[in-house]
């Protein structure tokens, strides 16, 4: 949900006794109440959709309030590797206009798998990109480096070209105030961690090269420095330049390819119309 739909969730909007009977009203009646007050209103399906346990149902629901940018199907891959309907919720996910599956990687093998508090998760990701890529869907992924997987980078990287995804993202993971990003805080690699590998970055992704190329200008040094010299840059990651061409290149140029837009998440640029 947008920033300004969180503010307005304090005020606890009055919403019709029998909402929470019909699931279709609930969008219907959120995007009526925005509307009126010149809010802007998405249902952006952040994780977990396909863990739900009506994802094609749900997806079907909120995908007509998403707007024109993101994909139905965004996920960090376990679900659709163990559920025995992920057929299904594909195929629901495609005649809601998905083009691509864009998961997630928070390193190699057992440290994804302890991040995510899940054994296996790491081959079920994998495996959820294949099944993807068997539906005829893009894929992409957000891989987020920590400390232990910078030292295995290498095969890290080997797994991400061998699953010949369409395109994926390597960024820093950084502090939330999730259970999960509270721990990348004391993982988080420092600049001679990454000097070493970057130069490898550059050569295998399209995404984040500003940054990659000048990794000295994005410490928390730097951005200290800004703070104090009063240099902090005007504009946001949101409607930077660099991102703005990012997503408009995959959107508008190279349909079914995905664009990853988060720090720790990302999103699918989705090119046709919403069909639910």
């Amino acid at each position: 949900m947008p920033n300004d739909l969180h503010a307005l969730l304090g005020a606890r909007p009055q919403l019709p006794p029998d909402a929470h009977r019909g699931r279709g009203i609930l969008p219907d009646e959120l995007s009526r109440f925005c509307g009126e007050r010149g809010l802007n209103y998405t249902a952006y399906p952040m994780h977990e959709v396909t863990a739900h346990p009506d994802a094609s149902e749900m997806i079907q629901l909120f995908a007509p309030h998403l707007g024109e940018a993101h994909d139905p199907i965004l996920t960090p891959g376990p679900p659709l590797a163990f559920r025995e309907d992920w057929q299904e919720i594909v195929a629901a996910a495609k005649e809601c206009g998905a083009h691509a599956l864009w998961v997630a990687f928070h390193g190699y093998g057992g440290e994804h798998d302890r991040l995510l508090t899940r054994p296996g998760a790491f081959g079920e990701t994998c495996l959820a990109v294949r099944r993807a890529q068997e539906c005829g869907l893009g894929t992409g992924a957000n891989v987020f480096l920590t400390k232990p997987a910078v030292r295995d980078f290498d095969r890290l990287l080997s797994v991400l070209l061998g699953l010949r995804l369409d395109m994926f993202v390597i960024t820093v993971a950084g502090y939330t105030p999730t259970p999960r990003g509270r721990r990348y805080e004391a993982l988080r690699p420092e600049l001679g961690d990454l000097l070493p590998i970057a130069r490898r970055v550059l050569d295998e992704s399209l995404l984040g090269r500003e940054e990659w190329g000048s990794l000295e200008a994005y410490t928390e040094a730097a951005w200290v420095r800004h703070a104090h010299d009063g240099s902090w840059p005007e504009t946001g990651y949101w409607t930077s330049p660099r991102y703005q061409l990012v997503a408009g290149r995959t959107s508008t140029c190279t349909p079914g390819l995905p664009a990853s837009t988060g720090a720790a998440t990302g999103t699918c640029a989705a090119t046709a119309p919403r069909r639910c």
